[in-house]
């Protein structure tokens, strides 16, 4: 984790993405829960604009 904010915003867009079709069908979709588990990863390991250098 690089920086909460973009973890935490991944997380959510991710959630938000995979959990969607359960609550609209009430049935998983398991391309759309992939999408959302790949946008929280891509959060997860995400640098903020505002952050210098490799964060390593």
């Amino acid at each position: 984790m690089k920086n909460w904010k973009t973890t935490l915003a991944g997380a959510l867009a991710g959630g938000v993405v995979a959990i969607a079709p359960l609550v609209q069908s009430g049935h998983i979709d398991v391309l759309q829960t992939v999408v959302g588990f790949l946008i929280a990863f891509l959060g997860f390991f995400a640098k903020d604009h505002d952050v210098t250098g490799t964060g390593a």
